[in-house]
This record gives C-alpha cells, sequence and structure tokens, in this order.
C-alpha cells in the first residue's frame, strides 16, 4: 500500500505544477475494471478523430465514477481537457 500512495502523491504533485484537476476516485471499486476497458475501446485513441462517448443508464450504477477514471488516466494526454456531468 505504501507504493500506492507514493505513487498517487507524486502523481497529484505533478497535475497541480502543470495546473490539472484529478478527480477523487475510490480505489476500491469492484467490477469497474472492465467497463473502463470498453469505453476505452470505444475512444480509438489511436485516431486523431473527435470522439464523444455518452454513458447512460439508471442512477446509482456507477457512469459518473467510470467517467472519472477514464478521464484521469487519459485527460494528461490533451492540451485541453474538460469534464461534463
Amino acid at each position: 500500500m505504501y507504493e500506492f500512495d507514493h505513487i498517487k502523491r507524486m502523481t497529484n504533485s505533478i497535475f497541480r505544477q502543470l495546473n490539472c484537476e484529478r478527480f477523487e476516485v475510490d480505489g476500491n471499486l469492484v467490477g469497474i475494471d472492465s467497463r473502463i476497458k470498453e469505453v476505452n475501446l470505444l475512444l480509438h485513441m489511436e485516431s486523431n478523430d473527435v470522439r464523444i462517448v455518452g454513458i447512460y443508464g439508471i442512477g446509482e450504477i456507477g457512469k459518473t465514477t467510470i467517467a472519472k477514471v477514464i478521464y484521469n488516466e487519459l485527460s494528461w494526454e490533451f492540451e485541453y481537457m474538460s469534464f461534463a456531468s
């Protein structure tokens, strides 16, 4: 657990210096990895085209959490980024 905390502190420090905001997401999420993988495949990050992906469903199933995790993973690759929920 120590390594995870150290890496998280380093990452947050770098993001603060770059003026990037990261979302706080619980590190104990269960069953979310496959959903994140599905959305990442829809984004086709190897393409230079613009992509918009809508995540919809009934309330309280983790839609915003999935979006926040993906935003945290990918936002560093872009000069400008935005998050709307």
